[in-house]
């Protein structure tokens, strides 16, 4: 089995490429233009969250990741709030955030980013 993960390499799913832009928590706001889940390379096999997309230049990114075995989805909230008090010039600026979503030798988890689907990890 160990020969299988390693023969993996890094694998890049293509899970959704478009989402919603959504505000879940905080009062700046994001849109989120495409989502990827990256296998690297490990065992066990290491799954991470890859979010592109744009935010106020004023705000900073915050993300929770939940995971319910009992149900097999793991729930990752991404959201944008108000950074420091300090002065900042208005527009918006593009963003890539790489979020831990876990490691596993074997897995059937549906993930979910700001309540939407947006694919499965699906490991032997």
């Amino acid at each position: 089995m160990r020969g299988i993960l390693v023969g993996l390499g890094v694998a890049l799913l293509l899970l959704s490429a478009c989402a919603p832009a959504t505000e879940p928590a905080g009062s700046g706001w994001l849109t989120i233009d495409r989502s990827e889940m990256l296998l690297l390379e490990s065992f066990p096999v290491q799954v991470r969250l890859s979010i592109h997309g744009t935010r106020s230049t004023c705000d900073r990114l915050d993300w929770d990741v939940r995971l319910d075995e009992v149900v097999r989805r793991i729930e990752v909230r991404l959201w944008a709030e108000p950074g420091p008090a300090l002065t900042c010039l208005p527009g918006e600026t593009a963003f890539d955030e790489s979020i831990p979503l876990g490691s596993f030798e074997e897995a059937d988890l549906e993930v979910f980013l700001n309540g939407e689907s947006i694919g499965r990890i699906e490991l032997p």
